[in-house]
């Protein structure tokens, strides 16, 4: 029987670099060597993010400069681990007067998610470096769960700016089947949008402004399904703006 995050690599379609990070992962943890388990699902995780910063634009407010070393750092097979960690560590920063934003993070996310984030880089070299700590089956499910819960929550524009992108992409006939099930994109949702952003989202996704044509029958089919298939928590924003604009 498949581990549940074997099904949720295939799910994802990652690159084959991160499937076969995993694939050791999984052949490690079946068979009771869980400090390598760790360790390569965390350079998994760490190579998710290092693809997610190659592919994507600068943020707006970030020095151009700066962005450019970040890639070359990323780019080179003996700095882009710890390059890929520092910028998960970057924080934005602020006009201490107008509290205006002067710099944005590299990845934008939370500071609960940061410090997770720096807890298991930590475990990463108790593994690596075979040090005291204890390393069981628990830390790597849990390190999986980690990942499988927060993953759509670190991009470069942060979980809500993705999920938009990914549904507009979805909803664009040249680049998506029209009968390609959304089910998948909707449950991400629940797993994408911190619940403080969740009713900015809905705001977005329900203003056809986001988008170049009209999307309302697209968008109904998408708020019917979260219907089917989100909790009452990631609808209750989504009821409210239904109510009051018919």
């Amino acid at each position: 029987m498949k581990l549940y995050i074997e099904n949720w690599i295939d799910d994802n379609k990652y690159t084959e670099n991160v499937c076969t990070l995993f694939k050791d992962a999984i052949t490690s943890y079946k068979s009771g060597a869980y400090r390598p388990s760790l360790l390569f699902s965390y350079l998994g995780f760490m190579t998710i993010l290092k693809e997610r910063i190659i592919s994507s634009n600068k943020p707006n407010l970030f020095p151009q400069c700066q962005w450019d070393s970040i890639i070359k750092k990323v780019l080179n097979e003996d700095t882009w681990e710890a390059a890929v960690f520092d910028a998960t560590q970057q924080q934005g920063q602020f006009d201490q007067t107008t509290k205006v934003c002067t710099k944005d993070p590299v990845f934008n996310l939370n500071d609960n998610i940061r410090i997770q984030i720096k807890y298991w880089k930590d475990r990463r070299n108790d593994c690596a470096h075979y040090k005291d700590n204890i390393i069981d089956t628990y830390h790597v499910e849990s390190f999986w769960a980690f990942i499988k819960s927060n993953l759509p929550k670190i991009t470069i524009e942060g979980g809500v700016q993705s999920l938009l992108n990914k549904i507009s992409k979805h909803f664009d006939p040249t680049l998506t089947p029209p009968n390609k099930d959304i089910t998948q994109l909707v449950k991400e949702v629940e797993s994408s949008i911190e619940t403080k952003k969740l009713k900015e989202f809905w705001n977005l996704l329900l203003d056809n402004s986001q988008y170049y044509n009209d999307l309302s029958l697209n968008k109904q089919n998408f708020a019917n399904r979260s219907f089917e298939v989100n909790t009452d928590h990631v609808n209750q924003y989504l009821v409210e703006i239904l109510k009051n604009n018919n």
